[in-house]
């Protein structure tokens, strides 16, 4: 199942455990009905539904270790420089008065770049989005609008006078600003930009963009409606609800999802937003039909889905866009607060330690627009895809087309701040696992401040130890995400035996925890095997999925789309050193390839082949007969099992996130 045991194969057992779960506090899923709100931090007011967890404010959870480094990496490659290179988000944008680009890419840049200045505390960060801010809050017309008054004559890309879409972008980066800061400037701003939607919409409803990322707005609403109650916020989320594209109805209905791949993203979002307010199970039961249906049509092992830019299928070399991965990443954060899934959270895993890792020059200097489960070119040319630039696979600043250059910015910073969420019952529940600290206030009334630090080398290995300081003794729940795909995990306090660990829930440990308290987690990871295009085989191992390694050739070109002859921000072709057409040699005995399993230290950045701290080593030989297609794409995976006459060899296999030439879905061969 795709979302271990909460993503139904079949609507009706969806709506089974949404029923079980709000009616009853298990092991399977923090509860919705629990009795309160979180003491410390916002969630939910009546009439909206309880909030199962419950964001920390940004900059409560710091990264460390191989994390910290993909921070420090962004604020030193494309992330610190972006303003610099790309005309469109530099001084001369709308959104800081000037006369460039009024629409997206300055929201979509700084919403990031805002993201990752606090989850790091970096000074020049922060004062590189801070004139974005000022502007933004001083720009507020009487009225309530606020933003660029109108389209310029170099995009023309917004509704002229409502353009709603890039307002909602612009609107999360004022609730992160304002949850690191309490700047008291941003309450008041939204709501009246609020009340001006609420007497615009219907003279000028969503459109475009807009119509389909409602859900965005939406969230928007119910923030400020959890801090300030006010009741027209609710008319106005119906009003918003009513004049998005039905993604409730679409997702609930049995029919090929052919969309945007970055608005279907978005749209998972939509109805779990939504279900807040309406109570309504068809929202929640939407949520996982339409991951669902999405994975079995369009599903890759990575845990995207496909799109190169429309709806793509399952083909081994169609892409995905780098926008929808960060894009479904942040609709995963927003709903594992909502229902509170660990299974989401598995599936939050999976995306960001496989998919997004991929697409990212290991240096952060650079990024693809598309990248491919078989990936054996990433070449200026066209590739076949039902959007084709001729340079999406090639890595640099600004392949492709320019939304994901300024939209990568959020993956790995919001992912940070979503490793922990607070709880109903005033606790603290893990959501991803990796190297970090949490502070965070915990207990009934004032409550103890409490410092969580999550020692850690996962995904590459399978301990974790969570490191407990409470300021004082203090009693507490501690809610531990065991991993939907992992049997035989082990809880330990304090070198003691804990609490059973079932696969695919929280385990709630109450305790007095005392500083120094350590509460080990140990995952068992297995390598295990899918099934993909022409019986070809995918090699997954805890979180991770793997990829049969290919030695790359890195070759720089000018940035043609940067007007550049030559500079230090080069874009780059990547051609293999390497053969890749090889086949996996099935055992006799077990029936499946025979996989030995290689560790070495974890390093800063393990997201490259020379860095991977594992590999898989096994048998194969090489398929002479398989090649290139026709768009210069490795051909379809020869059926398996695959026949051959070439001498066997080792083959060595990475973890996908490492990789920028693979071959993940891969033939098999009868020993």
């Amino acid at each position: 199942m795709l979302l271990n045991r909460t993503c139904a194969q079949t609507p009706l057992a969806a709506l089974q455990w949404f029923l079980c779960t709000s009616i009853l506090l298990t092991g399977c899923s923090l509860n919705h009905s629990s009795n309160g709100r979180n003491d410390h931090y916002v969630s939910n007011r009546a009439p909206l539904t309880q909030s199962p967890l419950v964001d920390l404010p940004a900059g409560s959870i710091q990264a460390k270790g191989w994390l910290a480094e993909q921070l420090r990496l962004q604020a030193e490659g494309v992330t610190g420089h972006l303003d610099a290179l790309f005309d469109d988000v530099g001084p001369e944008s709308a959104w800081l008065g000037g006369d460039g680009e009024d629409w997206e890419r300055g929201p979509y840049y700084i919403r990031g770049a805002t993201a990752l200045a606090y989850a790091t505390g970096d000074e020049r960060m922060i004062a590189k989005v801070r004139p974005w801010i000022e502007w933004t809050l001083n720009s507020q017309k009487s009225d309530g609008y606020f933003g660029p008054d109108a389209p310029t004559s170099k995009t023309k890309q917004g509704d002229g006078y409502n353009d709603w879409w890039s307002r909602m972008i612009m609107l999360q980066i004022l609730q992160i600003h304002h949850e690191a800061t309490h700047d008291p400037r941003v309450i008041p701003f939204m709501t009246n930009y609020f009340r001006y939607q609420l007497s615009e919409l219907p003279k000028r409803p969503l459109r475009s963009w807009g119509y389909k990322r409602g859900g965005d707005n939406l969230y928007s609403i119910h923030w400020l409606y959890n801090r300030t109650g006010e009741p027209f916020l609710l008319e106005l989320g119906d009003m918003v609800y009513q004049q998005t594209h039905d993604w409730t109805g679409q997702f609930l209905r049995e029919e090929y999802l052919k969309f945007h791949v970055v608005n279907l993203s978005q749209a998972y979002k939509q109805p779990g937003v939504r279900y807040q307010q309406s109570h309504d199970p068809r929202h929640m039961l939407a949520v996982y039909r339409g991951i669902e249906r999405a994975m079995e049509q369009h599903g890759r092992i990575d845990g995207m889905h496909s799109g190169d830019e429309g709806e793509a299928g399952k083909s081994a070399t169609r892409g995905t866009e780098l926008c929808a991965v960060v894009e479904y990443m942040h609709s995963l954060e927003t709903l594992i607060g909502i229902l509170g899934d660990p299974g989401l959270a598995d599936t939050l895993e999976r995306v960001s330690f496989n998919a997004l890792p991929a697409m990212l020059k290991p240096d952060l200097r650079g990024r693809q627009y598309f990248s491919q489960p078989n990936q054996v070119l990433c070449t200026r040319e066209k590739h076949g895809f039902s959007t084709d630039h001729g340079d999406d696979l090639t890595l640099g600043v600004l392949t492709g087309y320019a939304c994901c250059a300024t939209n990568m910015h959020m993956g790995w910073p919001m992912l940070v701040n979503h490793l922990w969420m607070a709880t109903p019952d005033n606790g603290l529940a893990t959501i991803v696992y990796a190297p970090s600290v949490v502070t965070a206030r915990v207990g009934h009334g004032e409550g103890t401040r409490v410092r969580i630090t999550t020692h850690t080398q996962y995904p590459f290995r399978d301990k974790i130890m969570l490191e407990v300081r409470p300021d004082r003794p203090a009693r507490f729940p501690l809610h531990v995400r065991i991993p939907g795909w992992c049997n035989g995990a082990t809880i330990e306090i304090n070198r003691e035996p804990g609490p059973v660990a079932t696969p695919g829930t929280f385990v709630k440990l109450k305790r007095t925890w005392t500083p120094g308290d350590v509460v080990t987690l140990t995952f068992p990871m297995r390598t295990k095997f899918s099934t993909w295009e022409n019986n070809s085989t995918g090699v997954e191992r805890g979180p991770l999925a793997f990829a049969l390694a290919v030695e790359e050739d890195w070759r720089k070109f000018p940035d043609w789309r940067r007007g550049d002859v030559e500079d230090e921000w080069p874009q780059w072709e990547v051609h293999p050193k390497s053969d890749w057409n090889y086949g996996l040699i099935i055992d006799k005995t077990s029936g499946r390839p025979d996989l030995m399993v290689q560790h070495r230290p974890v390093p800063d950045q393990p997201w490259s082949p020379e860095g991977s701290p594992i590999k898989l080593i096994g048998r194969g030989k090489k398929i002479a007969d398989w090649g290139l297609n026709e768009h210069r794409n490795a051909a379809p995976p020869p059926q398996s099992p695959a026949t051959t006459d070439a001498e066997e060899e080792q083959v060595t296999l990475l973890p996908f996130g490492a990789t920028r030439l693979r071959v993940a879905y891969i033939p098999t061969i009868a020993e």
